[in-house]
């Protein structure tokens, strides 16, 4: 069986910067702009509308977003994730990002 490589190189830097994007864009409550890396599956189901209720239940539970503490990449199966470990008035709260093959937001998650 012959030996292949997986050519896509990995860009971290590239996805830590779209995740933070992402979080500054839920921060301006630009719920366009937070679905512009999108996989094809999430921005069907990621309407703008759905976008503002997530980031409203965030602020009512945990308050205004302060900043951003830490970035870990990590896997999640077969996926490559970021965990945004952010500071909110009331506590802290994990941002995480799931990422396709092709640096597409595949899904995310705001948990304790």
């Amino acid at each position: 069986m012959p030996f292949t490589q997986n050519t896509h190189r990995v860009d971290e830097t590239s996805r830590k910067k779209i995740a933070a994007d992402m979080l500054n864009d839920f921060v301006k409550e630009d719920y366009g702009a937070v679905s512009k890396n999108f996989h094809s599956s999430l921005a069907q189901t990621s309407t703008k509308e759905k976008l503002a209720e997530i980031w409203e239940k965030v602020n009512n539970q945990m308050g205004k977003y302060v900043e951003t503490i830490s970035v870990t990449p990590a896997m999640y199966g077969e996926y490559n994730q970021l965990k945004l470990r952010c500071k909110f008035e009331k506590d802290n709260l994990s941002f995480y990002v799931v990422f396709t093959q092709e640096d597409k937001v595949l899904g995310f998650n705001f948990l304790p």
